[in-house]
């Protein structure tokens, strides 16, 4: 049980997440964070076929990736 405990905490530490877009705001700390600018972001944001970052919900960067949820995936006000 202790090494399984261990096991997740690791993978926990290798998967961190920033939200570096929060109903349709840019997290400027967390681009400053991870070293990138808002010329890149909104690149990134246009080629998953989003218009603009204020079409999207949550953007999680997670180990050097961008995972983008818009308000297409998610309905305002539901729970």
């Amino acid at each position: 049980m202790k090494n399984t405990f261990k096991s997740i905490l690791k993978n926990r530490k290798q998967r961190r997440s920033f939200p570096l877009i929060s109903d349709g705001q840019i997290n400027q700390d967390v681009l400053e964070l991870i070293h990138k600018d808002e010329s890149w972001l909104t690149q990134e944001v246009k080629q998953a076929g989003y218009n603009n970052v204020s079409d999207i919900f949550l953007g999680e960067y997670i180990s050097g990736q961008l995972r983008l949820t818009g308000y297409s995936n998610h309905q305002k006000g539901s729970k």
